[in-house]
């Protein structure tokens, strides 16, 4: 396909991906086509007087008019010239994307797996913690991987390498390849979940039991 304005490809990643910047690199795209066309109606214009001996007539449109006319085409050729410049990213990206991934997919398959060699599961418990600043004990949820209290920093390595194969908006552009890659560190950052249910009144007592100091039996 042609184009009236060349899809570029080196452009920043977030120029095609990030939705504002895509938003204003459209408009500016859609502009920019629709004065093209205007000059090409123009010129056809004036060709078509001079093959009829007249001369060139004012060109009729306003501004408006030509971007009504124009609108839907432009608009239409910048998202296909859009297309092009994020394939041209994720082309040009392809070895970091499968380094990362690579590096992702080891470092979860460390974490994810337990001795046992099979995938953990993580848990969410209904937990009195204690609060540092005051010493009061206050409810809330806490999730873990396989146990606590390790399995709470164990979980947050597990979502930062998550975080590392975090490129859906460039699957749609990927290799086979990669998307494959990316499938891949997806199904190992999914778990099977839990909901681990404690009295929180025996919790508690327990929480209190632990803080109180043994006494001293040493006699005089």
């Amino acid at each position: 396909m042609s184009y009236h304005i060349q899809p570029q490809d080196n452009l920043d990643p977030s120029v095609v991906f990030d939705k504002g910047c895509a938003e204003s690199h459209l408009k500016q795209l859609t502009h920019a086509i629709i004065y093209q066309l205007k000059w090409i109606d123009i010129n056809n214009r004036v060709l078509e007087d001079r093959k009829a001996f007249k001369t060139p007539s004012v060109y009729p449109l306003t501004e408006d008019e030509v971007y009504e006319k124009f609108y839907k085409e432009a608009r239409a050729e910048a998202e296909a010239i859009i297309e092009v410049e994020r394939k041209h990213v994720v082309e040009n990206r392809a070895t970091h994307i499968r380094n990362t991934l690579n590096l992702a997919i080891k470092t979860l398959q460390f974490l994810v797996y337990t001795p046992r060699g099979t995938k953990g599961k993580v848990y969410t418990e209904r937990k009195l913690i204690r609060d540092p600043r005051t010493g009061s004990f206050e409810e809330r949820d806490v999730q873990y991987f396989e146990s606590y209290p390790e399995g709470e920093e164990r979980l947050n390595q597990i979502s930062m390498a998550t975080r590392n194969c975090d490129f859906s908006d460039y699957v749609p552009y990927m290799s086979e390849e990669l998307k494959a890659l990316w499938v891949k560190c997806g199904d190992l950052s999914h778990f099977e979940g839990g909901r681990v249910v404690k009295d929180a009144k025996t919790e508690k007592a327990k929480s209190e039991s632990e803080e109180i100091p043994k006494a001293d039996t040493r006699t005089a």
